[in-house]
C-alpha cells in the first residue's frame, strides 16, 4: 500500500518502532495490522549496496516499548542478513561464471577434435 510502512522503511532507510499501532497512522493504512491483531513492531531495513534489499520484522500483539539494546540488535541481524545476501549473489555469480567457463572449454576441445579431423 503506497506510503505504508513498507514504503517509509524503503524511502528513509531507517529502523522504524510502533509501540502502539492502534494510536498510529499506519493502523488507517494497514488494515492486515488490524485483522491480524497486530499492537506493536519495530521494522528495520536490510541495506545491501546502499540499497534496502528487504525488512526484518519483529512484531507483539500488545502494546510495547522496544529498547534501544533490542533495536540494536535487530539492525546488527539486519546488517548480518545484508552480508550474507550479498555474498551468496557474488557465490551465484561466480558459480554461473565457471559454469560459463567450463562450458566454454568443452566446447574449445570439441572444435579441437573436428580442426583434427578424423
Amino acid at each position: 500500500m503506497k506510503g505504508g510502512l513498507t514504503d517509509i522503511v524503503f524511502e528513509n532507510k531507517e529502523i522504524i518502532s510502533l509501540h502502539d499501532i492502534s494510536k498510529s497512522d499506519f493502523a488507517k493504512n494497514n488494515p492486515a495490522l488490524i485483522s491480524e491483531k497486530i499492537r506493536s513492531l519495530i521494522a528495520c531495513p536490510v541495506i545491501l549496496k546502499g540499497e534496502v534489499a528487504g525488512i526484518l520484522f519483529i512484531d507483539d500483539f500488545k502494546p510495547r516499548q522496544f529498547s534501544e539494546r533490542q533495536k540494536q540488535s535487530l539492525n546488527l541481524l539486519a546488517d548480518l542478513t545484508g552480508i550474507f545476501i550479498g555474498s551468496s549473489r557474488r557465490e551465484n555469480d561466480l558459480k554461473k561464471v565457471v559454469r560459463t567457463a567450463v562450458i566454454n572449454k568443452r566446447g574449445d576441445r570439441r572444435q579441437n577434435r573436428r580442426d583434427r579431423g578424423p
